[in-house]
């Protein structure tokens, strides 16, 4: 059985929302296959029905109304597919379909229950898991140094330089590293988001790690580096949230424009009158990524950092040189900008 909790106050099952679409669910369908034939956003489709995104709630609503029983390789989550008396009919085998209208009202999630995510400010290996989380052991083996040590790393194979490859230095934890609770979601269904950046300076990884630690971070804020000749490192693990778009309008690392967001920054400067623009190799090599993340995680939006929404002034990032390379990717890879 799926990892399942029932809502304090659930929805009734007599409930059909408005103006929805009503889909019969097969075997072998999935939220994503529905998110792409409608339209809508898999989180939209999910909170149209059950007013929740907390998957053991989601988990509940699919078992007791929806009548799921088979689930995932791993057992967490329930995936469509159906009961003797579903298919009989004794039980009403529906999803609701929201208009593409529909607006998915901002969810904050406080405190630890259920957590998405570990908040560290020490060494993994002395960090106790806050109060009321499970019984510790899923957060001891998620929190751990593994992610920002591994000798090899691919994203859908495509071959990445690592942290330890290029020399990185222990992270400042002090400053704060927030690591995604995958035990609650894979990665596959928390990374949504892509964000190309430029850093604005022709410095190495290493040098830009540095800076970026002297303002107030606890190591690169991006996932990767491309350099000028198409080498694409690991700034940061992509289990562990980035740092890079800015703050959020409303307080919360689930409010954050960083959360669910692959940060992908190209070392160089394209904006302004005298900048150049891109090299050839880093942008093939941004494709590269791009597709690689694309068929790795459920990749909904490309965006550029000026297209964030957030606090704080204005930004040009990745500069005006950079802008219709990301365009013609959006296009030529059919992933939506805002």
């Amino acid at each position: 059985m799926a990892l399942e909790r029932k809502p304090r106050h659930p929805v009734p099952e007599s409930v059909v929302p408005l103006n929805a679409t009503v889909h019969f669910p097969k075997k072998g369908e999935s939220w994503a296959t529905l998110s792409q034939r409608y339209g809508v956003s898999m989180d939209d489709i999910i909170y149209f029905n059950f007013k929740t995104n907390v998957p053991e709630e989601v988990n509940w609503y699919l078992h007791h109304y929806v009548g799921c029983e088979r689930t995932t390789a791993d057992g967490k989550n329930y995936v469509f597919g159906f009961s003797g008396a579903a298919k009989a009919g004794k039980r009403k085998a529906r999803i609701y379909i929201p208009p593409q209208q529909f607006s998915f009202p901002p969810v904050t999630i406080e405190g630890t229950l259920p957590p998405r995510f570990f908040s560290v400010h020490e060494d993994p290996q002395t960090w106790t898991p806050p109060p009321m989380t499970d019984d510790g052991a899923t957060a001891r083996i998620i929190v751990t140094r593994a992610p920002w040590t591994h000798e090899t790393l691919t994203v859908g194979g495509l071959a990445v330089r690592t942290r330890k490859q290029w020399g990185a230095g222990e992270p400042d934890w002090e400053k704060e590293v927030i690591f995604y609770n995958t035990f609650r979601a894979s990665l596959r269904d928390t990374l949504r988001t892509i964000i190309i950046h430029h850093t604005a300076n022709g410095a190495d990884i290493l040098t830009n790690e540095k800076r970026e630690k002297s303002r107030g971070f606890a190591a690169l804020g991006y996932h990767f580096f491309i350099d000028k000749e198409g080498v694409i490192s690991e700034g940061r693990p992509l289990e562990a949230m980035g740092s890079n778009a800015g703050e959020g309008e409303t307080p919360g690392p689930t409010n954050d424009p960083d959360w669910g967001a692959i940060g992908i920054v190209v070392q160089g400067d394209y904006d302004g009158f005298f900048a150049s623009d891109p090299p050839a190799k880093q942008l093939d090599a941004l494709e590269s990524l791009v597709v690689a993340l694309q068929s790795t995680f459920t990749i909904e939006r490309l965006l550029m950092h000026r297209e964030i929404k957030r606090k704080g002034t204005a930004t040009v990032c990745p500069g005006a040189n950079m802008v219709p390379h990301v365009e013609a990717l959006r296009k030529k890879l059919r992933i939506p900008g805002l």
